[in-house]
């Protein structure tokens, strides 16, 4: 995922999904101040909108949901 600056369209940052622990994202959604990331995997990835550090990564099978 990239994030652009909306007022002067600089690049700000890049999320890697490996890094974060999401691949091949179908969703996103903003909460607060942080934006979770649906993955086809069966996982939501919760980042900090503010500053792109990694909150957490909740795994379907684990926190025994399916298909978010």
């Amino acid at each position: 995922m990239t994030e652009l600056n909306a007022t002067s369209g600089s690049l700000e940052r890049v999320v890697e999904g490996s890094t974060y622990g999401f691949s091949d994202p179908i969703g996103l959604a903003f909460s607060g101040p942080y934006l979770w990331v649906v993955s086809q995997g069966n996982a939501l990835t919760e980042i900090s909108a503010i500053n792109g550090a990694l909150i957490r990564v909740v795994k379907a099978k684990v926190d025994h949901f399916d298909n978010p």
